[in-house]
């Protein structure tokens, strides 16, 4: 029987916490660089189309309303298509949305696509034009952002917690980096 001295035990323990560390590093680098399974792209004949599927993890705390959204750009213009879909037991009629970081806001008019009525919800879809730079710009905040829905009667704030925005964030850069790069 093979029995392994001390010293001998702590070079196999620092082994073991180097192979475990050195797979954690691989295995959240896969991860954080892989960002094929967040968009589409497709060549049309004035660019690449890409489209960046719905995202959820906005929400209105006060009414437990979620807000989900997906962001569509051509590479060979400056401006994205931002549609959202939101979900609120009151019939809004819409006309702006406000993206609002620590350092920066950005207010852009919005056009309905449907209202259509759910089980115990009226599910509103909207979509505006926003510059590719507001967009990016709104994403590189490090602090935590707020949407904000406005209509005649109600303006609505949306709120998203910081290991979604995280996330989030970092996606949606790594895709426009990609639009910009492939220009």
């Amino acid at each position: 029987m093979f029995m392994a001295s001390s010293h001998d035990k702590k070079g196999v323990c620092k082994s073991t916490l180097l192979f475990y560390f050195l797979i954690f590093v691989i295995n959240h680098d896969s991860q954080a660089q892989n960002i094929s399974k967040y968009y589409r792209s497709n060549l049309q004949e004035k660019g690449t189309l890409y489209y960046v599927l719905p995202m959820e993890g906005f929400i209105n705390y006060q009414d437990n309303t979620k807000f989900i959204y997906d962001i569509t750009c051509l590479n060979s213009v400056d401006s994205v298509t931002f549609n959202f879909s939101y979900f609120d037991s009151s019939l809004l009629k819409l006309d702006s949305l406000e993206l609002t970081g620590s350092h920066f806001k950005t207010v852009v008019y919005l056009e309905k696509i449907f209202v259509d009525a759910t089980k115990k919800q009226w599910h509103h879809r909207y979509t505006s034009r926003i510059s590719l730079n507001d967009i990016k710009t709104f994403f590189k905040d490090n602090d935590l952002p707020i949407i904000w829905l406005q209509s005649k009667n109600k303006r609505v704030q949306l709120n998203i917690d910081n290991k979604k925005w995280i996330k989030q964030a970092n996606i949606i850069l790594k895709i426009i980096d990609l639009i910009q790069f492939n220009k």
